[in-house]
């Protein structure tokens, strides 16, 4: 979906006007670079087939998480240099570094790919570092820093307002007391904030994207939280992204040390502003509970969990945990913690298991990739609009999008913009019809947006289009029988 956006935009569109999105703007500009540096054409591959052991990659997918993970190592470094701020030891700074990067990029909490949420992470770290640094040695450019970081987590998804939430809840104390210093650090944060939102919002007013900014990221997220969507199967309903199936198969080993690292800092005693943490993490709770958002609270977990464990790892050391040796408690730390990391990993050994069926010896394209190529070689020229959830078929058939909705977040029943939004569907396809109609397989699983619920597109697909035969199970491709034919 974000590389669709991005060569829209590459091409002259705009955003929140030629295509509807709930995000801010950082995703495409990350787009927008990394297509400048591998193209838009998904079927151009680069590094492989190497032996028999990996099949040609996409030169624009091998960039894009290229990209996608150096920013988890900056996020590591950054990780790593706020533990040192805090006191914590050398290991303890390498040991949440390395939580970073792991469960950073692990398939379930990560959601899987280079996504929005993930670019949150640099940011938002930064904001912590230069905030502690700000804090430390009362300089105004690190206070500024952190709000300008903290504005650009931001534009890269909403629910990092959650960093911006912990700087001020750590000032509050202070700032009820009167101190002078805590005034002024609150103000260097809206400054740097602001040096942040300006421009962008002046670049959006010169593209006639503000009122967009404004109605589809913001308005409409609150609407949509308001109306109920986190009950739904789109929302937190969903099995696959319930907490406790994530702490489950996945990150057991992080939940479990940040919660007894929290623990540690709220009951026990701490180094200097180490409880500045423990904000982060109760902040960054809402981002799980109120909005999925797993990725992004990792940098926080990570050092609530060495603190956990470092203090674990030190009353092993002193006692052996009642072991009697402290090598035996150490040792045993080690085995209770390997077991847990082992016992909760079982979706990512899934998602290694899949990755080799489609990638390694003997690999065959997923579904997508077959209906892309479809699309490039055999499918009538002109654009193509597919109903469901399945945006990438845009980028893999390098086709453009007939209607402004890349995917059925507005259009599907019980949105709040439900109505108002298949209404323009229509439009747009009666302004720009699609040589070729995709519905993908949630279509007819999904009540918000099955066909049956959609009659005009029924109706049109009816009248107009002829069904492409052997098409991946599940899916279902509709060729334009009469380019005359209208709604």
């Amino acid at each position: 979906m974000f590389a669709t956006f991005a060569r829209l935009m590459l091409h002259g569109g705009r955003p929140y006007v030629d295509f509807a999105d709930i995000h801010p703007p950082l995703g495409y500009a990350y787009w927008m670079f990394v297509e400048l540096l591998a193209g838009t054409d998904w079927s151009r591959t680069c590094l492989g087939a190497w032996g028999s052991s990996l099949a040609p990659q996409p030169c624009i997918s091998l960039v894009a998480h290229l990209l996608d993970l150096g920013l988890t190592f900056v996020t590591a470094g950054l990780t790593y240099a706020i533990a040192r701020q805090l006191g914590l030891r050398p290991l303890f700074g390498v040991l949440a570094a390395l939580c970073v990067v792991w469960f950073a990029n692990e398939s379930m909490i990560s959601m899987e790919g280079s996504t929005p949420t993930k670019l949150t992470l640099a940011p938002s770290t930064l904001a912590i570092y230069a905030f502690l640094r700000a804090l430390q040695a009362g300089s105004r450019p690190w206070a500024i820093t952190a709000g300008a970081a903290a504005m650009l987590g931001v534009m890269a998804k909403q629910p990092a307002l959650t960093t911006s939430i912990t700087l001020v809840a750590y000032l509050i104390p202070g700032l009820v007391r009167g101190g002078r210093s805590e005034r002024r650090v609150l103000l260097d944060l809206v400054v740097g904030g602001v040096i942040v939102l300006l421009p962008t919002l002046v670049l959006l007013g010169v593209a006639g994207s503000l009122q967009g900014f404004w109605s589809e990221p913001w308005v409409y997220n609150i609407q949509r939280f308001v109306s109920g969507y986190w009950q739904t199967p789109a929302g937190l309903s969903s099995p696959a992204t319930r907490i406790d199936r994530v702490v489950a198969q996945s990150g057991g080993v992080l939940f479990l040390g940040a919660l007894i690292g929290g623990i540690a800092l709220a009951f026990g005693p701490c180094h200097g502003r180490q409880r500045l943490l423990l904000v982060w993490g109760v902040c960054n709770l809402a981002a799980i509970a109120g909005f999925r958002e797993f990725a992004q609270v990792v940098p926080s977990m990570a050092l609530l969990a060495a603190i956990g464990l470092g203090r674990l790892w030190d009353a092993a050391g002193r006692d052996g945990l009642g072991l009697g040796r402290p090598l035996a408690g150490r040792l045993a730390l080690l085995a209770v913690f390997g077991t847990v990391f082992l016992l909760t990993s079982s979706f990512q050994l899934t998602e290694l298991r899949r990755a080799q069926f489609e990638r390694g010896p003997g690999a065959r394209p997923a579904d997508p990739e077959l209906i892309g190529a479809y699309l490039r070689d055999t499918a009538p020229p002109g654009p193509i609009f597919t109903w469901g959830n399945e945006a990438q078929i845009y980028a893999l058939s390098g086709r453009q999008p007939s209607s402004r909705f890349l995917i059925t977040e507005f259009p599907r029943l019980g949105s709040p913009w439900a109505t108002i939004s298949r209404q323009q569907v229509l439009e747009d396809l009666q302004a720009k019809p699609p040589a070729v109609i995709v519905v993908d397989p949630h279509a007819s699983e999904e009540s918000e947006i099955s066909l049956g619920g959609f009659p005009q597109l029924q109706q049109l697909l009816d009248r107009c289009y002829a069904k492409v035969p052997q098409m991946p199970a599940g899916w279902s491709v509709y060729a334009q029988r009469d380019a005359g034919c209208g709604l």
